[in-house]
């Protein structure tokens, strides 16, 4: 599969855990009542991960990286209150749900979903069986 396609096949991970609910309802529509309670636990710990991920509290520095901006800009943005202080006078920071994107940036989250999404067709077959 190239890139194009596995990022055309594969959801946002805010919309996983939905889609991972909706199949979870269809597996326990036929009597796979673990596979079901499996697909809402993992998607309930997403939802988690997702929720710990946005409310991190970046420096300055680590805001500059993600967001695209120069850290100078991103202290400016926190001073004139457009950007929350999530730190203190002296010590600004900035929860990553608030940081704004560079026009054209690409934001570094250190998660590759073509990786994981190769990992993942490798592992499982439709329906949520073991495969290879």
């Amino acid at each position: 599969m190239t890139r194009a396609t596995v990022a055309d096949a594969v959801p946002a991970p805010g919309a996983l855990a939905d889609l991972w609910r909706e199949r979870a309802t269809m597996l326990r529509r036929h009597g796979a009542d673990a596979s079901a309670m499996t697909l809402e636990a993992v998607a309930g710990e997403l939802e988690a991960s997702l929720r710990a991920a946005a409310e991190t509290v970046l420096t300055l520095t680590e805001a500059a990286r993600e967001s695209g901006l120069s850290a100078e800009r991103l202290r400016h943005l926190v001073a004139a209150g457009t950007i929350e202080n999530a730190g203190h006078r002296g010590a600004p920071r900035i929860r990553r749900q608030d940081l704004p994107a560079k026009a054209g940036a690409r934001r570094e989250t250190g998660y590759d979903a073509y990786a994981d999404a190769a990992a993942v067709r490798g592992r499982l077959l439709p329906g949520g069986h073991a495969g290879r």
